[in-house]
């Protein structure tokens, strides 16, 4: 029982201490529009234009309702709900065939 209290406060504390970090990022919360295609990834926001190669992103974790890029101090989320060409299944054999794609169902 105790256990299991510790656990559950480790993790919510975790979370908590995330959050505060990227949220004194600059852009936090900031809406961008984010490409994905064989060449990489172009994120596109109202201060600034990336273009960044795949192996940027060495691995990547897919949600049930999105991927979520992860690279070294950074991450970057694809929410399902955003996507105007393609499919959920399209973005996922993509970002599959150039990262190391860990499912999370």
């Amino acid at each position: 029982m105790i256990l299991g209290l510790v656990a559950a406060v480790g993790v919510w504390a975790t979370k908590q201490s995330l959050m505060m970090k990227f949220r004194r990022k600059p852009g936090f919360g900031a809406a961008v529009a984010v490409s994905i295609s064989d060449a990489g990834v172009e994120v596109d926001g109202n201060q600034s234009r990336s273009k960044l190669e795949w192996s940027t992103y060495p691995a990547a974790v897919r949600f049930n309702d999105g991927i979520l890029l992860k690279r070294p101090h950074s991450i970057r989320w694809l929410p399902d709900s955003a996507i105007v060409d393609g499919s959920a299944a399209d973005a996922t054999e993509l970002v599959a065939s150039k990262t190391c794609l860990r499912q999370v169902r």
